[in-house]
């Protein structure tokens, strides 16, 4: 059994997110990871989620990333 449900990984770099979620959930440590390339997508997804009571009970934030300025931010 897993210690975690779910598990949030907010990192910018994609290979990274990969890794990080097979080690995750190959030593048992999560049922299931989700993955978020920025702060901005977190958000959204953590909105999402609080509105279908589904949020992560743990999330792993990669704390150096830079500010992409895309659209409208």
């Amino acid at each position: 059994m897993s210690s975690f449900t779910k598990v949030l990984i907010i990192d910018d770099d994609p290979i990274h997110n990969m890794v990080s979620s097979k080690l995750i959930e190959k030593a048992g440590f999560a049922d299931k990871t989700d993955k978020v390339l920025s702060g901005k997508l977190a958000l959204e997804y953590l909105n999402r989620n609080a509105k279908e009571n589904t949020l992560p009970e743990l999330i792993f934030l990669d704390i150096n990333m830079p500010l992409r300025m895309v659209g409208n931010f």
